[in-house]
């Protein structure tokens, strides 16, 4: 490892001489104008901008430490004497700024609380360029922000990096807004025997001494701090070819002692998917490197030019669906464009980057052999319940703070989002909306761009209203609702909320679609016996229910899926009441497996009334109208089983049994399996299956938990029977207390009144022992509950340490309304359950 005393050495970069006065090695006087000494708040100040990075961290895998040096080219576009930067946990040896062939220190503004620091020049500096440059060290954590390090299945030691969303800022002194696009030069020094990857392509090694190497990479092309990404462990790099027009290098990158043979179909589908994308934009990859690497442990994957993270599950594991490498490749190398070289100006335009991706990568993905087959099942539902949150944010949101930017990866940036631009390409037409895409994206290539922007291109290429629609979409929380009615004997709709477009279908007739507001638009010259309000359910918004719905045999789908999600919201709203969802659960789920999905729509949503008395009786009544999907092998069925599970749902008697034996078989193999993690994922399902456990079972549990992975043993056991909630509420918070497994027990609604009180009564110790990210994320959880009496209890037991968490006052104000809300709203529905 390396020690902390160890220096690096690397000259200054050479900067622009500009003539000036000479500057004293050793600064005395500190003359900064008292606003350029104040901490600028959450965002940089205007007037100083980088011109370019060059960084060299000094890394070991094995080590919980880095050290680095970084220069940083800068232009001061008015006479300044002082700087602002991002930086967070660095312990900064030594910081400098070198003009005119002189170098000075220096002086440091006293921290702030607002994740930035402040150095001052000891006098005021004419405009012209200068060059920062710092001495540091961090440490190299196991959470996924800056640099962090993890274990492969081997025990071996990976180090990488995760920058998105504000988190360069732990890697390095820095300019973290996506403003600020500019070249990076990036070194990284090694031990010999590891291989080090970049953004860019290296370009030559350096020995060192002690048996390291410094590792150069290549200049990047202009790329905001949240895109700077690197990686250094005992990795394999494989060679897939090129991909793309111009022939760009591509490669797979993964730890020595993994494999899989699902890497073929991993670089053929690369390959297909960069083709697509090409096509679609009529412009080539715009970077000269695609490496994809495996991380044992991602939230996902990382859209980083020329160094993609991802899950290994994605890349490796050919247990999992090879359907989910397609599509989440699709959205990364879609991030490419959007995002990666055209990039939002703010993180209030998040959208822009994450929605289009999501959009665009489905479509590629498809065309490059993904399953279409009820791809936005699910996307919806989530995207309306992400609309109805009680402070719904809208697509394009003010950031408030130095959290927001993290907390605005939700699904009104992916599912929403994506629905918006879907629905919007239907109205416009596919190749009018490709069109306003390229416009948009050749306006702004390598640059910055706004929603004004994509606005612009798409009123340019279709029509002012339907910009004006997108722009009125963008900026408003919420999904409108459309009513349709008979009015003088023509079908007219109007919409609540903000115009959007909507396409109606009547019998005998091709769909009609309009961008329709508060007033009224007139559909169809006569009265026919049914509509459907949202045809082809392309649209995202809802529809109120009403004497014009037509009998669920003249729907297609995607059309019943939408009804599940049109009854939740009239419930959301006290237009109808629990029996009249109860009846419309009933029939929707006698037909077949989208009708089902629909049908869990509902059950989902009645399910936040159901208390624990009437639990058993509720879990009962779902198993009776859901025992078809015991025999479906669909996936949505699958999907729709496991989730009605976690409801409560009880399974057919012989199901049930049958679950229990297999479970009791499974928990005999923990102890000898090689591999119990993996042993543990596969036993959820027949936890919830096997409806009880016997002390034995527990036992063997607890054993499996100690020799396993707690975090992944815990994500399994999640799914365990209610009396064993408390019990694992328990076993999850000894020392150390894990709060992954609690906030997974208090939103599943089977086991959230148990686990809730086996919490209670330890929030007040625990809040001491937890990351305050783990506090904040208890805090939001219990949002869920919904008892008259849960207001008081989470209000007294969170308020006297809301303290402890960043932003905790907000984010308990908003469990506190959620909780207020849906009581409201069970009182208002009525629970009076068959």
């Amino acid at each position: 490892m390396i020690a902390r005393a160890t220096a690096i050495a690397v000259a200054l970069a050479a900067c622009t001489p500009h003539p000036t006065e000479p500057i004293a090695k050793r600064v005395a006087i500190v003359d900064a104008a008292p606003s350029e000494a104040a901490p600028p708040g959450l965002r940089l100040p205007d007037g100083i901008e980088p011109l370019g990075y060059d960084l060299r961290l000094a890394l070991d895998p094995d080590s919980a430490r880095f050290r680095g040096e970084v220069t940083i080219r800068v232009r001061l576009a008015t006479p300044a004497s002082a700087v602002w930067l991002h930086a967070v946990g660095l312990d900064i040896a030594s910081a400098t700024f070198t003009v005119g062939g002189a170098t000075a220190a220096l002086a440091p503004v006293k921290a702030t609380g607002d994740e930035t620091r402040g150095w001052t020049f000891g006098r005021t500096l004419p405009a012209g360029e200068i060059a920062l440059a710092f001495r540091y060290a961090g440490d190299v954590g196991t959470v996924e922000e800056g640099l962090f390090r993890e274990k492969n299945l081997a025990g071996e030691w990976f180090l990488y990096s995760q920058s998105e969303s504000v988190f360069a800022r732990k890697i390095l002194p820095c300019f973290d807004e996506p403003r600020w696009k500019v070249p990076w030069r990036v070194t990284l020094d090694v031990g010999s025997h590891l291989v080090a990857v970049a953004n860019a392509a290296e370009s030559s090694r350096e020995p060192l001494d002690n048996g390291r190497v410094a590792v150069h990479f290549a200049e990047t092309p202009p790329m905001p701090s949240y895109l700077l990404a690197v990686a250094v462990g005992g990795f394999t790099v494989i060679d897939g070819g090129t991909v793309g027009a111009q022939h760009v290098p591509f490669r797979i990158i993964i730890p020595t002692s993994d494999s899989s043979p699902k890497i073929p179909y991993v670089i053929d589908k690369t390959q297909r998917l960069v083709t697509e994308l090409e096509a679609y934009f009529d412009s080539p990859l715009p970077w000269p490197k695609l490496d994809l690497l495996s991380v044992p442990h991602l939230f996902g994957a990382m859209e980083n030019p020329g160094l993609i993270t991802f899950d290994r599950v994605y890349l490796l594991d050919a247990s999992t669906d090879r359907q989910s490498f397609i599509f989440v490749a699709g959205h990364e190398l879609a991030h490419l464009w959007f995002g990666d070289w055209v990039t939002f100006a703010w993180w209030d335009d998040l959208w822009l980057a994450e929605s289009l991706a999501s959009w665009l990568g489905d479509k590629v993905a498809i065309a490059s052999g993904g399953d279409a087959g009820g791809r936005r099942d699910g996307q919806l539902s989530r995207a309306f319940e992400a609309d109805d949150d009680v402070d719904a944010r809208p697509l394009r949101r003010a950031i408030a703070n130095s959290h927001d930017p993290e907390t605005a990866f939700d699904a009104i940036a992916y599912d929403k989002g994506q629905a918006v631009l879907a629905m919007f390409e239907h109205l416009a037409g596919a190749p009018t909306f490709r069109a306003a895409i390229r416009s948009y994206i050749d306006a702004h290539r390598g640059g910055l761009a706004t929603s004004a922007d994509l606005v612009a291109a798409l009123a340019k290429e279709s029509s002012a209203e339907v910009g004006d629609a997108l722009t009125a979409v963008i900026d408003r929380p919420g999904a409108s609702v459309l009513a349709l009615a008979c009015s003088g004997g023509a079908l007219v709709g109007t919409m609540r909320g903000a115009p959007v477009p909507a396409c109606v279908r009547v019998p005998g007739a091709k769909e009609r679609c309009a961008v329709v507001g508060a007033a009224p638009h007139q559909f169809a010259a006569t009265c026919p016996p049914w509509a459907i309000g949202n045809a082809g359910a392309v649209g995202y918004y809802h529809v109120a229910l009403g004497p014009l719905d037509p009998p669920l045999r003249e729907r297609t789908r995607d059309e019943l899926v939408a009804r599940g999600d049109d009854v939740v919201a009239a419930l959301a709203r006290g237009e109808l009441a629990s029996p009249a969802a109860l009846a419309e659960l009933d029939a929707l789920a006698g037909k077949g497996s989208p009708g089902r999905l629909a049908a869990f729509a509902i059950a989902s949503a009645l399910d936040r009334f159901v208390d624990d008395a009437r639990r058993p009786a509720w879990g009962a009544w779902l198993g009776a109208r859901f025992a078809a999907t015991f025999g479906a092998t669909a996936d949505t069925d699958e999907r729709v089983r496991e989730a009605l599970l976690d409801l409560g749902m009880a399974p057919p008697a012989a199901i049930a049994k049958a679950g229990r034996a297999k479970l009791a078989r499974d928990v005999a193999e923990l102890g000898k399996h090689p591999s119990v993690d993996r042993m543990l994922v596969v036993l959820g399902p027949d936890l919830a299956l096997g409806g009880s456990l016997d002390p034995h079972v527990l036992d063997g549990l607890r054993r499996a938990l100690a020799k396993g992975t707690r975090e992944v043993a815990f994500r399994a056991l999640a799914h365990a029977p209610v009396a064993l909630a408390g019990d694992l509420v328990a076993i999850a918070l000894a020392d150390p207390p894990e709060v992954a497994p609690v906030i997974a027990l208090i939103e599943r609604s089977a086991t959230r009144a148990t686990a809730w009180r086996a919490l209670l009564p330890r929030v007040g110790e625990l809040a001491a022992k937890l990351e305050p990210d783990d506090l904040v994320g208890l805090i939001e959880t219990v949002g869920a509950l919904c008892l008259p009496g849960s207001h008081a209890e989470v209000e007294a037991a969170f308020r006297p340490v809301v303290g402890i968490a960043p932003d905790g006052a907000r984010t308990l104000d908003h469990a506190l309304a959620t909780i207020d809300r849906c009581v409201k709203r069970a009182a208002t529905a009525g629970v009076n359950w068959p």
